[in-house]
C-alpha cells in the first residue's frame, strides 16, 4: 500500500560504524535539529551498563547528559508529547568484545507536513558525518509513528500497527542487520552512502528523474526522488527501478526488495 501524501512522521537513520570523535558536536547537533524546529527538550533516557535511566531534561543539561562518560546511548523526547521528536544517539559500545555485530541506536522520527528534506535535516546530517564514521543512512516519510520507529529499529511498540508485508520485510531486515556495515539496506527517497560502500559502485545508469548527488563530508548524498515517501510507495519503486537495480549488488538483498517483487500495476 502507498503511503498517503499527508505522510506526517519523517525519520532519519543512520548506520554508524563506531562511537562519536566527539560527543561535543553530537550535542550541538541534537540542540540544532531541536531549535530549527521550535522543539524543547522534554525528557530523557539513558542506556549504560548500569541499565536505563529515564527523567526530565532541562535545555541547559543537553550538553552535559549527552558528554556523560558512563553513557552508551541517549534517546530525546521533545516537551510536548502531543508532537512526537525524538533523537536517539549512540555513544560507546554495549559489547567493546563484538564490534562486528554492535548495536548503534542512531535516528531522528518527528512529526512534520514536509515532503522535502529541509536545511535542518542537512545540517544534522553534515555535523553527525564530521564527528561519526557513517557506512550509509537515508530520509524517508512514514504514514505513522509505528512504520517510522520500525524501520529506524528504534522500537517494537504498537506491531499490531504494521501490516503484514511490511512487518515480514522489517524482520528480514533485522535477521540482515549483520551485514549492514558493510551493505545498504535498500534506496530511500533520500540516502546517504558512506565512503567504502561508494568506492565499490560501478557507475550510475542513467535514469528518468535523474538522482542528485551531493558531498557530505566524506559521504554521498543521493536524492532520488522529488519527495520523500515510504521506501515500498508504488510510485517510488516503478520511477527508481533502475538505480535499485544498480545498487542490488551491494544491499543486504533482501527479497522483498528485489525487482521481480515490486507491486503489480
Amino acid at each position: 500500500m502507498s503511503a498517503p501524501r499527508t505522510s506526517q512522521h519523517l525519520a532519519v537513520y543512520l548506520r554508524v560504524l563506531d562511537q562519536p570523535a566527539s560527543r561535543e558536536v553530537v550535542a550541538g547537533a541534537i540542540a540544532g535539529f531541536f531549535a530549527a524546529n521550535g522543539v524543547v527538550p522534554g525528557r530523557v533516557t539513558s542506556s549504560s551498563p548500569a541499565g536505563a535511566r529515564s527523567r526530565a531534561l532541562p535545555l541547559a543539561r543537553l550538553p552535559d547528559v549527552v558528554a556523560h562518560p558512563e553513557y552508551n546511548a541517549v534517546t530525546i523526547w521533545r516537551k510536548d508529547p502531543c508532537e512526537t521528536t525524538d533523537i536517539t544517539v549512540y555513544l560507546a559500545p554495549f559489547d567493546p568484545a563484538n564490534q562486528r555485530r554492535q548495536r548503534r541506536p542512531m535516528c531522528v522520527i518527528w512529526t512534520s507536513a514536509r515532503q522535502v528534506m529541509g536545511d535542518d535535516v542537512r545540517t544534522f546530517l553534515c555535523d553527525m558525518v564530521s564527528t561519526y564514521p557513517v557506512a550509509h543512512g537515508f530520509v524517508g516519510s512514514f504514514r505513522s509513528r509505528a512504520f517510522a520507529g520500525r524501520e529506524v529499529f528504534q522500537s517494537m511498540d504498537s506491531v499490531s500497527e504494521i501490516d503484514a508485508s511490511t512487518d515480514a520485510r522489517l524482520h528480514e531486515d533485522a535477521m540482515l542487520d549483520y551485514l549492514t556495515n558493510d551493505r545498504l539496506r535498500r534506496l530511500y527517497p533520500v540516502t546517504l552512502i558512506g565512503p567504502a560502500i561508494w568506492a565499490q559502485l560501478p557507475p550510475m545508469p542513467a535514469c528518468d528523474p535523474a538522482p542528485t548527488v551531493e558531498d557530505l563530508g566524506d559521504c554521498k548524498l543521493l536524492t532520488v526522488w522529488p519527495t520523500l515517501c515510504e521506501p515500498r510507495d508504488p510510485a517510488f519503486l516503478r520511477g527508481t527501478r533502475a538505480l535499485r537495480e544498480w545498487l542490488w549488488p551491494f544491499t543486504i538483498q533482501n527479497p522483498a526488495d528485489h525487482v521481480d517483487n515490486d507491486p503489480v500495476g
